[in-house]
C-alpha cells in the first residue's frame, strides 16, 4: 500500500509538470516585414500624425511622380494604406476602397 501511494505521488508530480510545461508559451520569433518602406513614404507616414493635411499634399505629389510607378508590392500596398488613412483623416471619401481591400 505504501509503494502505491508513493508511486501515485510521482505520477501526479509528472502530470503536473507536463501541464505546467504545456501551458508555458514558447518564445515566438520576431516577424520581419516582407519589405522596407521607401524613405518618402516613411516621411509621409511620420508627418501624417502631426499634420495630416500636409502629409496628404506630399502624398499627392508622390503619387504622380515617376518614382511611384516603380513601387514594389510592399510599398504599393503601403502607399494604398497611407492614401486610405489620409483620406479619412482629411474627411474625404474613401475612393481607393478596392485597392485598400487588396492590400489588407
Amino acid at each position: 500500500m505504501r509503494k502505491l501511494i508513493h508511486f501515485t505521488k510521482i505520477w501526479v508530480a509528472v502530470v503536473l509538470l507536463a501541464v505546467i510545461m504545456a501551458c508555458n508559451p514558447s518564445e515566438e520569433k520576431a516577424v520581419e516585414p516582407m519589405g522596407k518602406p521607401i524613405p518618402e513614404l516613411a516621411a509621409i507616414d511620420s508627418l501624417m500624425w502631426r499634420q495630416p493635411d500636409s502629409a496628404f499634399a506630399m502624398l499627392q505629389e508622390f503619387v504622380v511622380s515617376p518614382e511611384a510607378k516603380d513601387l514594389d508590392e510592399f510599398n504599393g500596398q503601403y502607399c494604398q494604406l497611407l492614401i486610405s488613412e489620409l483620406l479619412y483623416k482629411n474627411d474625404y471619401e474613401q475612393t481607393n476602397r478596392k485597392d485598400q481591400l487588396q492590400a489588407v
